[in-house]
């Protein structure tokens, strides 16, 4: 599980405990990109190479490694400890094809206003395999509770000849 370096989100050992999540109701969207450079001292986010599906040439087909960045928005009463979790899966089937996730701690002090109520996390996905094409989702959780769903699809590039068509 990756591990999160921000000005404003401290090491494991200065973590507060959970706090209670029923007044916690963050809301998500998630983009998939290439490559995701973080400024130093602006803390800006270039997001580079965004694509929402993949073309086939084969299968079975390896997706490639990929970054999937998630702002996370609506953050009042943050708890001092979050766990973000990104699951692939097949929708035909509720195959998991790929997971991945990052742990997040605040400092006690630290509070979100409405001028910083959103937080960016980038997280990378390893390479994985799909069988056929079809539709896929990504299911974004923070801390067990699934907070957004992004749907995506894997095309073939290849199409049946329409004079010899396949059995």
């Amino acid at each position: 599980m990756l591990q999160i370096t921000h000005p404003k989100i401290q090491p494991e050992e200065h973590l507060a405990t959970i706090m209670d999540m029923d007044n916690f109701d963050p809301t998500a969207r998630v983009f998939f990109s290439d490559h995701v450079l973080r400024e130093a001292g602006t803390n800006k986010l270039s997001i580079i190479g965004i694509f929402q599906a993949w073309n086939a040439s084969h299968f079975p087909f390896p997706i490639p490694p990929f970054i999937a960045t998630v702002s996370l928005e609506n953050l009042t009463n943050l708890p001092k400890k979050l766990t973000l979790l990104i699951r692939i899966e097949q929708i035909d089937t509720g195959l998991v094809l790929a997971n991945a996730g990052a742990m997040m701690g605040f400092h006690p002090d630290f509070k979100m206003d409405d001028v910083t109520n959103s937080l960016e996390v980038s997280i990378p996905i390893n390479p994985f395999v799909v069988n056929s094409p079809g539709k896929f989702v990504a299911v974004v959780l923070v801390n067990g509770n699934e907070i957004a769903r992004k749907t995506f699809s894997v095309t073939s590039l290849t199409q049946p000849n329409p004079q010899n068509p396949t059995p």
